[in-house]
């Protein structure tokens, strides 16, 4: 996982999902295995926001390679005000916020990735699926999430009709997303090592490094002149970061999903 590329940068992976409680187990199981192949490991939460108690957490306490920190963001930029810190050898888990503007957020990390010291691992939606069978904004919310994730972890669909689970998971295919989509097995993840892989596969290309080059095909300074300097960039254009000439978004996501689904 965390090779360090010759200890200039660190790992990080983003966790988006909805403030439901629950979402955290699945952070923990993250952390875990990564600890579990040697990697020291530090969750980055919201300065908001306090971990329930948990079995899991307090194992991970326990451990010499774990450690917390915190995040926030400016209020009225996009900017943090405190950011993650990257720590040569530690492997960082950054989780959302789900009270948070969500496009706020990403579009934040999209300006300060690229120069952070991180290198970005993979992008991981957790979907409350109780949210989104029950309401509508939920699903275009989490919609938005997928376009910006490699992975999608469904979970809480249990007491959920099977016909509905079913056309949902279906649903992934009939827009052609290409992120990973697994869900939980009495709530737990498996295939954790294709789960926790790094291999890009996110629509949104706002987080990747633009790099410019020249193609010189020879010293000579004629052939120069003709061939005229090639540019590779990472398509920065993000249709949800657009802004209307009143600065309000042309891409509307539902506000905040600031309630806390019941457990139960």
């Amino acid at each position: 996982m965390n090779s360090s590329n010759s200890g200039e940068k660190s790992d990080i992976f983003l966790i988006f999902g909805s403030a439901s409680p629950q979402r955290f187990e699945i952070l923990w199981q993250m952390a875990e295995y990564l600890i579990f192949g040697g990697e020291s490991v530090e969750v980055c939460l919201h300065s908001e926001e306090s971990p329930p108690e948990s079995a899991a957490l307090e194992r991970l306490q326990d451990k010499a390679g774990f450690s917390m920190s915190q995040w926030n963001l400016e209020a009225d930029s996009c900017d943090f005000d405190s950011a993650p810190i990257q720590k040569p050898n530690v492997t960082t888990l950054f989780l959302s916020h789900g009270t948070h503007y969500l496009v706020d957020t990403f579009e934040t990390l999209s300006h300060w990735l690229p120069d952070s010291g991180f290198e970005l691992q993979r992008v991981t939606t957790w979907v409350d699926c109780k949210q989104v069978h029950t309401d509508a904004n939920a699903k275009k919310w989490y919609e938005c999430c997928f376009h910006f994730s490699d992975l999608v972890i469904l979970d809480e669909f249990k007491t959920l009709p099977d016909s509905w689970f079913k056309e949902y998971k279906d649903f992934f295919k009939k827009e052609c997303y290409p992120c990973i989509v697994e869900n939980t097995r009495k709530g737990r993840l498996h295939n954790m090592f294709v789960l926790m892989d790094n291999q890009l596969r996110r629509i949104a290309q706002v987080f990747e490094k633009t790099v410019d080059f020249y193609a010189i095909l020879d010293e000579d300074e004629e052939e120069m002149e003709e061939n005229e300097p090639t540019t590779t960039t990472s398509p920065k254009y993000e249709p949800y970061f657009e802004r209307l000439v009143d600065g309000r978004r042309s891409k509307v996501v539902p506000e905040p999903l600031s309630k806390k689904v019941d457990s139960n």
